[in-house]
């Protein structure tokens, strides 16, 4: 049998999840229906997931890495999760051996590309269109 062929959707013809008890309906994104990356929807301005720190659930816009776990944390909220939570991975509750954080240069390489593609969206929460130093 020979492989299937996939081919890309219109933007009318995109899967709609929805609530019936809310009446609300959101658009699933690219990466949940499958789509290809050059869909149609695929190059909309909305802030993609992957560069949204998972605590703050906004626009890295100083990306950390925590050394003994490899995730990746917007810098202010991972530091004030140590202080808090002690030396913990706040995804996996995982005691740290250390708190040290690294700058995730790629994360932040990545941003700056997303920015640049962007230039007349600022990011939720930002008063700047700027990555901190």
């Amino acid at each position: 049998m020979a492989p299937s062929k996939r081919r890309k959707t219109s933007a009318a013809a995109q899967p709609i999840s929805g609530n019936a008890s809310s009446g609300v309906q959101t658009r699933r994104s690219a990466s949940a229906q499958g789509d290809l990356p050059d869909a149609p929807d695929a190059d909309l301005a909305d802030e993609p997931e992957e560069l949204m720190c998972p605590i703050t659930r906004a626009v890295f816009r100083d990306p950390v890495m925590v050394f003994d776990s490899g995730h990746t944390y917007e810098r202010s909220a991972v530091l004030a999760h140590f202080r808090l939570n002690g030396a913990k991975d706040p995804l996996t509750r995982r005691a740290l051996s250390s708190a040290k954080v690294l700058t995730n240069w790629t994360v932040r390489q990545i941003v700056q590309a997303w920015l640049d593609k962007h230039p007349d969206l600022t990011p939720d929460g930002w008063d700047s269109r700027e990555l901190l130093e």
